[in-house]
């Protein structure tokens, strides 16, 4: 199989993948290490989540292969030669392409069918499911039927016929995106209704609002499949091309967000406690430097002989006393109040009391 360097457009998918296929893996780990945080155990949303990663990823590397063995970024006269395996790789992307949305879309509307209970609400969500398999279903077909036989789509030297593509693209563009819309609005009506301040109400219809994205990407990708040109084929679907790997990925990020609120605390945590640490040392540095170093003109008290008094006034003193308060005086003494009474020699620097005397 041939090797090309990316050139033109095929530079801009390259760079794309490289940046989104880590962020897809990233955000399908955040979201089981979420799931480990409040020890539940995996959904079917989740297994969705994964399995849609699995082929957004995998589409991307196909684009990727499109660019370096099919030539995509060049224009047709430049790929003659490697024209069958640039139909090949076009054909498995457009069915892997429908395969990562499907499992994308299945995962967000069975999360809204475990978030709301309402039966109203869980019938459109299955509704919407319904659509979305049947989508999936006839779209596949479509592609595996568009030449016949399918040998026909790459290699035009044998007997087969194909009909009209542009029209059934456009059409399969448009359906996805009539899906995608139901997807984000159906949750809405919902999230408004529930008994939290109007500002939370904001965060979470940003949060599940997020797959307006989705649909905003989807409808420029109708506009790129509209004005594909098919006489330049590899030069001209770039722009799709770049729209395509944008929504699997952004449509796996988008269906983890609402899960990542323990990861967010755990981290917020950690961030607070580490910058309380650094903000201490910084002040124990400074009283440091301005009281210049310890070890010049004198001993350090570490390195002082200690001198220890033993108190043997035949009483077996526990070694455990459970305390209840501890006081600091201003005098600097340390006023221990616990259950049991501690006699203390006369030049005792710790003052005990017994408790509620």
């Amino acid at each position: 199989m041939a090797v090309l360097t990316p050139q033109g457009g095929g530079i801009s998918l390259v760079v794309i993948i490289a940046i989104f296929v880590p962020l897809v893996i990233a955000s399908t780990g955040l979201r089981l290490w979420a799931r480990r945080l409040k020890q539940k155990k995996l959904d079917i949303n989740d297994y969705a989540a994964i399995l849609a990663t699995v082929i957004a990823v995998a589409y991307a590397f196909l684009t990727l292969s499109a660019v370096v063995n099919g030539g995509v970024g060049r224009h047709l006269a430049e790929v003659l030669p490697v024209f069958q395996t640039l139909s090949k790789i076009t054909l498995a992307l457009a069915l892997v392409w429908t395969l990562a949305n499907t499992a994308v879309k299945i995962s967000v509307l069975h999360l809204y069918i475990t978030i709301f209970q309402t039966r109203s609400f869980r019938y459109a969500a299955y509704f919407a499911m319904f659509l979305t398999a049947g989508y999936a279903i006839t779209n596949c077909l479509q592609l595996l039927l568009i030449c016949r036989p399918i040998a026909y789509n790459w290699d035009k030297t044998i007997n087969g016929t194909c009909s009209s593509e542009a029209v059934p693209f456009l059409a399969s563009a448009c359906i996805n995106m009539g899906i995608d819309v139901i997807i984000v609005v159906l949750p809405m009506p919902m999230l408004w209704r529930l008994q939290m301040p109007t500002q939370r109400k904001v965060a979470l219809s940003v949060i599940f609002g997020m797959g307006a994205l989705i649909c905003v990407l989807s409808a420029i990708r109708i506009n790129a499949i509209a004005t594909l040109d098919y006489t330049d084929f590899s030069y001209s679907v770039v722009p799709d091309g770049i729209y395509s790997v944008l929504e699997p990925c952004l449509g796996v990020i988008n269906a983890s967000l609402p899960i990542l609120q323990p990861v967010v605390n755990k981290l917020s945590k950690g961030l607070l406690t580490f910058t309380r640490g650094s903000t201490a040392g910084s002040s124990l540095n400074l009283k440091a430097k301005r009281n210049g170093p310890s070890w010049v003109g004198h001993r350090s008290e570490d390195t002082m002989p200690k001198r220890f008094q033993r108190l043997d006034d035949g009483h077996c003193l526990d070694d455990h006393v459970p305390l209840t308060e501890i006081h600091t005086p201003r005098e600097g003494l340390i006023e221990v109040m616990s259950d049991y009474h501690v006699q203390s020699a006369p030049n005792e620097r710790f003052k005990s009391k017994q408790h509620g005397s």
